[in-house]
């Protein structure tokens, strides 16, 4: 086959994994493992690329591009291919803003499953009705720092009100940031990217929200 499916791409790994593991010198890993390391690599690119993405869209608000608008229930899927190197390392080849939603021929093969599968979760995380404000006013009343939370700002809230309800209904749906066990690499990372304060307390903020919801 052209494609596996994640069924097949499990089993591979697994297999591997078993055979392998109490040879010191393996570099076989589990599927777990490899799924890691791919939310590692594309949470990465997403970051490296988020002050670019926002220098853009800042460049064309205004009065001069009066179509530019803020949308807050705007989403978009991004296609990212990876390929996996010798040592069962993920590296990124590129980043499709316009992912291909067609089907194949065969309607239940399990490419197309996947894709059935994949656009129902992301229609129900994205457009599922029920609120989880009180949800979220209560975890922020449980963290530590609340003079982080006094601190936030009207378009934090509104930020951290989507992510309690994408978080909430994920369905197949892997988070790659925020994602508690990346916590260290997310952290030194933005802080390479000289985050602003606002942007470090709703990391950090984030951050506490998910190691609540991992306890």
């Amino acid at each position: 086959e052209i494609t596996w499916s994640f069924a097949n791409l499990k089993e591979y790994f697994d297999r591997d994994w078993e055979e392998n593991k109490d040879n010191p010198d393996t570099k076989s890993i589990s599927y777990e493992t490899l799924l890691k390391r791919l939310e590692r690599a594309i949470s990465i690119v997403f970051l490296s690329a988020e002050q670019e993405w926002k220098r853009y869209y800042d460049s064309r608000k205004g009065p001069s591009n009066p179509e530019v608008k803020y949308c807050s229930n705007c989403y978009q899927i991004m296609g990212v291919d990876l390929i996996v190197d010798s040592n069962n390392h993920p590296r990124v080849i590129e980043v499709n803003g316009q992912p291909s939603m067609a089907l194949s021929k065969n309607s239940n093969d399990h490419y197309s499953v996947t894709k059935y599968s994949m656009i129902n979760d992301y229609v129900n995380m994205i457009f599922n009705p029920i609120s989880v404000a009180q949800d979220l006013e209560n975890d922020l009343s449980d963290l530590d720092d609340q003079k982080l939370v006094s601190a936030l700002r009207q378009s934090d809230m509104e930020y951290l009100l989507d992510y309690k309800r994408e978080r909430a209904f994920q369905g197949g749906w892997r988070p790659v940031y925020p994602n508690v066990e990346h916590k260290k690499l997310h952290t030194s990372f933005l802080k390479l990217q000289k985050m602003t304060t606002q942007r470090k307390r709703v990391h950090d903020i984030l951050m506490a929200l998910e190691k609540q919801a991992a306890a």
